[in-house]
């Protein structure tokens, strides 16, 4: 009986270790979308001719300064504030993502041996110790949830970028970002940033 139970409690750890997991490659490719949208935009084709070349981009740093530097192209420095500090941030987000990706599983057991939670480790096992860094389910969903910050924010710079005149859905865009800012509990420092991204948007409202 008591078999089953540490059966039962190592296989709803796993689970809920991949949900995290595959939930947080979904929302990173979510943030791909509307990248693709914007890079549509900007060099003004169809989506899917954008697709093309886009999801050729296998360097995220390459992919992030190619479409900042159309930005600029397109618009000169009128989204300079907005997109500089979108993209830099960005560029930590991609990070995180290959992590999550590219990491092992790492179980942490307790003193009886029993799978209690899951983590994710660099790939090197080999040469790990009490330093290496460690990513958990909690961290997972947080990544999820700036995910859900990047897609929102993207959205609006898509919208002013497309020159649509700021009216009421545009405020409606505002006000769906606004639930999606980071907390100080997702990451350090990550609350003060979404404020400030929403209030360089603003600037262009």
């Amino acid at each position: 009986m008591a078999k089953k139970k540490h059966l039962k409690s190592e296989k709803k750890a796993m689970l809920k270790f991949l949900s995290a997991r595959a939930l947080a490659i979904d929302a990173y490719a979510s943030v791909e979308q509307r990248l693709v949208a914007l890079y549509a935009q900007l060099m003004k084709v169809p989506l899917d001719y954008a697709g093309i070349t886009f999801f050729r981009l296998n360097n995220a740093r390459a992919r992030n300064a190619i479409i900042t530097t159309l930005i600029k192209k397109r618009h000169g420095e009128k989204f300079n504030l907005f997109a500089n500090a979108l993209f830099k941030e960005l560029g930590s987000l991609d990070e995180e993502r290959n992590h999550i990706v590219h990491w092992g599983i790492l179980p942490v057991v307790n003193a009886q041996g029993r799978i209690k939670r899951i983590k994710l480790t660099p790939p090197n096992y080999w040469n790990r110790n009490e330093h290496t860094p460690k990513k958990s389910v909690e961290e997972m969903y947080a990544f999820s949830k700036r995910c859900r910050f990047f897609v929102k924010a993207l959205e609006m710079l898509w919208y002013v970028a497309s020159g649509l005149k700021p009216d009421e859905r545009l405020h409606q865009m505002k006000n769906r970002c606004l639930p999606c800012l980071p907390q100080e509990s997702d990451a350090p420092g990550s609350s003060m940033l979404g404020g400030c991204l929403v209030q360089r948007f603003l600037a262009y409202c």
